[in-house]
């Protein structure tokens, strides 16, 4: 009697037995052409899935990153934009009071 796991000889001898039992019914039935055929396409179907699924999450991502470089360059292009006009608005300003204080200070 094993006192660690309390099984008896005869116990280990019955799981030993299923043990060799179950690794000659396996190895059997992969010496099987069928089962071997059938486990080879399905095999080889997950691969071509796996390898697609993780081109489909590389053109996502490529897709992804070229966007935000999309959205920055016309962020860029509006601010450019914007500084253009408003250096435009503070020149007419300027020419604006300018043209005001002279026709102020004619009598």
């Amino acid at each position: 009697m094993d006192e660690k796991f309390r099984v008896s000889e005869k116990t280990k001898s019955s799981f030993s037995d299923a043990e060799k039992t179950v690794r000659n019914a396996g190895s059997t039935i992969m010496k099987n052409r069928y089962v071997l055929t059938g486990a080879s396409w399905v095999t080889s179907a997950f691969n071509r899935v796996t390898k697609a699924t993780g081109e489909v999450g590389q053109k996502t991502r490529e897709k992804v990153l070229a966007e935000e470089e999309a959205r920055r360059a016309e962020g860029k292009a509006m601010l450019k934009f914007m500084r253009r006009n408003l250096q435009e608005l503070a020149q007419t300003r300027n020419v604006w009071l300018f043209m005001l204080k002279v026709n102020t200070s004619i009598p």
